[in-house]
C-alpha cells in the first residue's frame, strides 16, 4: 500500500502529496519500524538541532513546515 500511494503522489511547488486512499490502507505501526528498522542501507548523522518525535503520520504532518 505504501508503494501504492507514492506512485500515485502529485508534487506541487515544494509539497508532494501522498495518495490518501492507498496511504489508509497502510498499517498503522511506527515509521521507525516501518521503514528505519528494515533497511540496510541507513545511516546517522549527528546534528546540533530541536527535536520533535516523528514516529507517526500525523507527527511528520503537523512538522511539515518546521
Amino acid at each position: 500500500p505504501t508503494g501504492a500511494a507514492v506512485r500515485h503522489a502529485v508534487a506541487r511547488q515544494e509539497s508532494v502529496f501522498l495518495n490518501a486512499t492507498e496511504m489508509e490502507s497502510c498499517p498503522l505501526i511506527s515509521i521507525d519500524h516501518a521503514v528505519m528498522e528494515r533497511t540496510a542501507q541507513g545511516v546517522v548523522v549527528g546534528v546540533d538541532m530541536g527535536w520533535s518525535d516523528l514516529g507517526t503520520w500525523p507527527a511528520i504532518l503537523r512538522n511539515r513546515w518546521r
